[in-house]
């Protein structure tokens, strides 16, 4: 997370809180996101897939994000 509340550096603009709401409200977007964002939301141009992560890291990353108020 960047000094302005911007997660994911040069790829998104979207701040930590609207990437928290996603994960608290909308997980299976989110999670359709991280495997295959271009599939998911064709304005994803910039985001790489992370069709790597196993469960228990998608898992950690939901529950560091709902953790946000």
């Amino acid at each position: 997370i960047s000094g302005n509340g911007i997660m994911g550096g040069s790829v998104s603009t979207r701040p930590i809180t609207l990437i928290s709401t996603f994960a608290k409200q909308a997980e299976t977007y989110f999670r359709n996101m991280l495997k295959d964002p271009k599939g998911t939301n064709a304005l994803a141009e910039k985001m790489p897939a992370f069709d790597h992560y196993q469960e228990k890291d998608i898992q950690n990353l939901l529950e560091f994000l709902k953790s946000f108020p």
